[in-house]
């Protein structure tokens, strides 16, 4: 049990899904270690083996998870909860997870809670905040990716010598660098967080904004890769791994414009000359907006009404909204259609033509 709570404390979870038929000293022993993280009790047999190893092949499309590497039946029941946990909450199809297994172990260094807490490794113990701690101390990253990373480092001290020394050789290359490691900061700093933009748009929940990010995000990545700082075997595999994905970044922009608005149904989306059905849509609704600026100033010259507005609602269509103190001036072929408090509603031949 002392185990579990310590991997919980490095993982630093969120939100904890567990069997709504655990014990009660188990729940009450992960509510006292964790009391300001989410606990979600979810249906026993969720958990179960052969429910769990169904839900993970269909959602990966294979026959067994044999492709996945050695995993125990309890490490399939998780993970096949997990997932189920999520489609029961309509994440879409939760397409960027494509596999499942076993964090290396092999190589690092387990710590334990108190240890973790004693040497203030990411937390003081006097406010539980990172100021002071070793984390506090070593955070000099530019991007929400590499701050994540380095404290599961701080967390996880390698153990193999090799991997140490790759690791240094890949530190001392990059402060050799001198101006390089300059720009290759100012780049990381107009990066977005790629992490979360994969996991928004794996989920369907992403935002036109959050697309323009990942373009400028990947036109960076093809920047970096070009830097002549990976001067290291370990800053070699780095830089073979990154992908600019130039065909997806290309079709982002010149699909959706440079500053979109955040929410999709606001419209002003996509750019001009890559959907002709929306170019008439939009060329539409531009002349019908000026045909009813000109028409109000129409209006409001013959009646000298000036209040006088015209707009629109899904049960009368386009009306004629006149001020109560001036509806009484109202010409004979101003049709009557609504009384509000305020204001009397018209229509006319002409307008209804227009609406046409």
């Amino acid at each position: 049990m002392q185990r579990f709570l310590d991997e919980l404390a490095i993982l630093e979870p969120s939100e904890i899904l567990l069997p709504d038929d655990i014990t009660e000293p188990i729940l009450r022993s992960i509510k006292e270690r964790f009391p300001k993280v989410a606990i979600t009790l979810f249906e026993p047999w969720n958990f179960e083996r052969q429910y769990a190893e169904r839900v993970l092949t269909e959602h990966f499309g294979t026959v067994s998870l044999e492709g996945f590497g050695e995993l125990s039946s309890n490490e399939i029941a998780v993970a096949g909860a997990v997932l189920a946990y999520l489609k029961s909450l309509k994440k879409g199809k939760l397409s960027h997870i494509k596999k499942i297994g076993r964090a290396p172990t092999g190589n690092v260094m387990r710590l334990d809670g108190n240890t973790i807490r004693n040497l203030e490794l990411v937390r003081s113990i006097s406010d539980g905040t990172k100021y002071g701690t070793l984390l506090w101390t070593l955070d000099e990253t530019k991007t929400p990716m590499g701050a994540r990373l380095l404290r599961r480092w701080i967390l996880s001290p390698l153990t193999d010598r090799q991997m140490i020394i790759e690791r240094l050789d890949a530190v001392d290359s990059l402060v050799q660098s001198g101006m390089l490691l300059a720009k290759l900061r100012e780049y990381l700093e107009q990066m977005g967080d790629l992490e979360r933009i994969a996991g928004k748009l794996g989920n369907m929940k992403i935002n036109p904004r959050d697309i323009v990010a990942l373009a400028k995000s990947l036109e960076v990545v093809a920047k970096i890769r070009e830097l002549k700082v990976f001067n290291s075997p370990l800053l070699a595999k780095i830089r073979e791994k990154l992908d600019p994905h130039d065909d997806v970044r290309k079709r982002i922009e010149e699909t959706i414009v440079a500053n979109p608005p955040a929410v999709i149904n606001e419209g002003g989306i996509i750019r001009p000359g890559v959907i002709p059905e929306l170019d008439e849509l939009r060329s539409l609704k531009a002349d019908s907006d000026s045909a009813i600026r000109n028409m109000v100033e129409k209006l409001r010259a013959r009646t000298g009404l000036d209040k006088l507005r015209i707009g629109y609602n899904k049960v009368f269509g386009y009306y004629i909204e006149i001020p109560k103190a001036q509806a009484r001036k109202a010409p004979p072929d101003f049709i009557r259609k609504q009384t509000l408090v305020n204001a009397e509603r018209f229509i006319t031949p002409e307008l209804k033509e227009l609406e046409n």
